[in-house]
């Protein structure tokens, strides 16, 4: 089982050799800064350009759920799009009842 600091250290480690500049925030920030809240999700502020795309899509896509159109569509209207690890996402997909209906979007 990948724990979130394995994938929150392979999502650091790709931005940055992208030259992507980024920040932790959510609740893995505030467990740090403030007081700890119970969620799973690593949370990311990215300064993501157009540029940065590409080298984004092709540094993830292996082992993480990546949409190319989505991420696009949020760098032209400063919008969020999701990455979203699928060793965990097939971990925590049976467990929620969402197998069926991840296996439909990841193929």
């Amino acid at each position: 089982m990948m724990e979130e600091l394995d994938v929150l250290k392979i999502i650091s480690d790709r931005l940055e050799s992208l030259h992507v500049p980024f920040m932790l925030t959510g609740s893995f920030a505030l467990g740090y800064y403030g007081t700890p809240r119970m969620t799973r999700a690593l949370d990311f502020v990215v300064a993501l350009m157009q540029e940065h795309v590409d080298g984004l899509v092709k540094a993830f896509s292996s082992d993480f759920y990546v949409d190319e159109d989505a991420a696009r569509s949020a760098v032209r209207s400063r919008r969020i799009f999701n990455l979203m690890h699928l060793t965990s996402l097939r971990e925590w997909a049976p467990k929620l009842g969402v197998a069926e209906l991840l296996d439909e979007i990841v193929k």
